[in-house]
């Protein structure tokens, strides 16, 4: 499957290296749910149109960013003791998209728009999926020297 990538290269870095790092079971792209569920619903509709289609797609930015960071910080031989993440310019991206994915969510709750009533199943897959992009991010955060350390288990 060939996906086309909008121009953002956080998305692009996402379904090309992060998508196979946060796979606990190593599959084929084809395999793949980030590949073919999460990517597909995250542009399903054009930004502004969704508040929980925007929500998702910067918890995959926001997860990316920190991945981007992850390397940098490891390119530049950054230890876990010695690197603050304040120096890390991705990694303070991540935090603001991280933000505002949780800001968009808030909205779309205080809005109505997730109200079991209201919402159709394609809001709510994609306010799960957003929910699962910030978590996986704070897991991954938290364990700085392998951000990823819960996935090699």
């Amino acid at each position: 499957m060939m996906l086309t990538h909008p121009v953002n290269p956080q998305f692009k870095h996402f379904t090309s290296q992060t998508v196979d790092i946060i796979l606990t079971i190593p599959t084929s792209a084809t395999g793949n749910p980030w590949l073919n569920l999460f990517v597909p619903l995250a542009l399903s509709f054009p930004h502004g149109a969704s508040l929980t289609c925007d929500a998702l797609r910067l918890g995959i930015l926001s997860i990316a960013t920190f991945d981007i960071g992850f390397r940098m910080s490891r390119l530049k031989g950054d230890k876990e003791e010695g690197a603050k993440e304040e120096d890390n310019a991705m990694y303070e991206l991540s935090r603001l998209q991280r933000a505002k994915a949780l800001e968009l969510l808030k909205i779309a709750k205080i809005a109505g728009q997730l109200e079991p009533d209201k919402a159709d199943s394609v809001e709510m897959d994609m306010t799960l999926g957003a929910t699962l992009m910030l978590s996986i991010r704070d897991v991954s955060g938290r364990g700085r020297s392998d951000p990823y350390y819960v996935f090699r288990s």
